[in-house]
């Protein structure tokens, strides 16, 4: 069975979702901080969820943040041996703000923030879903 990790990079904080592609429905997994333990926790969520292949937003405009995704995934190559693609990730945070502010009324700004980017996750594994 194939399970898909989405990932969407910031520099703080990185929003995570999966999806296995014998359901087709996609699950929230949450945020890790982007710190000196990113690629180690990572590398357990992607063992421990059996993840066969990684789906990663990269902006199609912000040519600086491409190159500090692609550095991300080159060195997270270094830890787990899994394919990854990119898909377009533009307006997915914006989208994620949206839905969240529809469902999260009394939450917190942080509280917020943090659901932002798992959803966001969930975006681009839904992009990439499409296109495929």
């Amino acid at each position: 069975m194939t399970v898909v990790l989405g990932i969407d990079w910031g520099s703080r904080m990185l929003g995570l979702a999966k999806v296995s592609l014998k359901e087709n429905v996609i699950f929230p997994i949450g945020y890790l901080q982007n710190d000196g333990d990113l690629y180690f926790t990572l590398a357990g969520i992607i063992a421990q969820e059996k993840i066969s292949q990684i789906v990663v937003g990269l902006p199609n405009k912000e040519l600086a943040i491409q190159e500090k995704i692609q550095a991300f995934v080159k060195k997270l190559q270094m830890f787990v041996e899994i394919p990854v693609e990119y898909v377009g990730e533009d307006y997915t945070s914006v989208e994620a703000g949206a839905m969240l502010s529809e469902i999260q009324k009394d939450g917190t700004a942080y509280k917020k923030t943090l659901a932002k980017d798992t959803v966001a996750a969930m975006k681009i594994l839904e992009r990439w879903m499409m296109a495929n």
